[in-house]
């Protein structure tokens, strides 16, 4: 799942297979999403929170639901990744989850107005 711990806590992110161009705030997402499968969808806000305070900038939840409809964890199928976490979640565990990242994802989206 492209997390690094010591200690039990989280130490690094590494991105290999989605290094590339692209929103900075899509990196946040695809990180949220493991974290949502990995822990719950409330480990995100912290994890948004973080990033927000970083950077300045706030994230931008479309992002998150652009990374949930690309990635293989909303399929519902057990990811090797997570098995290697020693996190055992079955298809309908991860739905949840993402169902839960999805409401969060649109609960945070906001009126745009054209200018």
């Amino acid at each position: 799942a492209n997390m690094l711990f010591s200690n039990g806590r989280l130490t690094g992110v590494i991105d290999w297979p989605h290094a590339g161009r692209g929103p900075r705030g899509m990196d946040v997402a695809r990180m949220a999403i493991n974290l949502a499968c990995t822990l719950d969808v409330d480990a995100t806000t912290e994890l948004r929170e973080r990033w927000e305070h970083t950077t300045g900038e706030r994230h931008d939840p479309l992002l998150d639901i652009y990374a949930l409809l690309e990635c293989d964890e909303a399929t519902g199928s057990a990811v090797p990744a997570f098995e290697a976490l020693r996190v055992d979640l079955d298809g309908a565990e991860i739905r949840r989850r993402m169902e839960a990242f999805l409401a969060d994802a649109l609960g945070r989206m906001t009126v745009r107005r054209l200018s």
